[in-house]
C-alpha cells in the first residue's frame, strides 16, 4: 500500500448538484476540488425528453459515459444514438448537445482533460 499520496475521496453526499432546465450536474472533481488536478469529473442526468443547449469547451476535450437511459448526441454535423455502456468523444472546441430519449432519464459521466473546462453557449 502506497502511502503519503495526495489521493482525495469525495463521499457523494457532500457533492452539491447544480439544476438546469435540462437536468442536474454534479461536479466530483476539478481545480476548485482538488488543486493541482488535471482534469474534471461529472454527473449529468438530462431529464426524460429534454435537450441540454449547443455548447462547446475550447479547453477541453471531452469524454461522456452513459451509464443508464438512452441519448441523441450530436456532434458537430453528426449525431449518435447512446445507449447504456457507450462512450463518445468531443473534441476540443467542437459544438455538441445532446437529447434524453425514452421514458427515463439519461444518466452520464463527463470527463475533461482540464481541471477549469471552459463553456461557451451556442444558443
Amino acid at each position: 500500500m502506497t502511502t503519503g499520496s495526495d489521493a482525495i475521496v469525495r463521499r457523494a453526499g457532500s457533492i452539491a448538484a447544480q439544476t438546469a432546465e435540462f437536468g442536474v450536474m454534479r461536479w466530483l472533481l476539478d481545480g476548485d476540488v482538488v488543486p493541482g488536478t488535471a482534469m474534471t469529473l461529472g454527473e449529468v442526468v438530462i431529464r426524460a425528453g429534454r435537450k441540454n443547449p449547443l455548447h462547446a469547451h475550447p479547453n477541453a476535450e471531452e469524454v461522456l459515459f452513459l451509464v443508464e437511459g438512452a441519448l441523441e448526441h450530436r456532434v458537430g454535423e453528426a449525431t449518435y444514438r447512446l445507449e447504456p455502456g457507450d462512450c463518445i468523444r468531443v473534441p476540443a472546441g467542437e459544438p455538441h448537445d445532446a437529447r434524453s430519449l425514452g421514458p427515463g432519464d439519461a444518466r452520464m459521466i463527463v470527463c475533461y482533460n482540464h481541471p477549469h473546462r471552459s463553456y461557451e453557449a451556442l444558443e
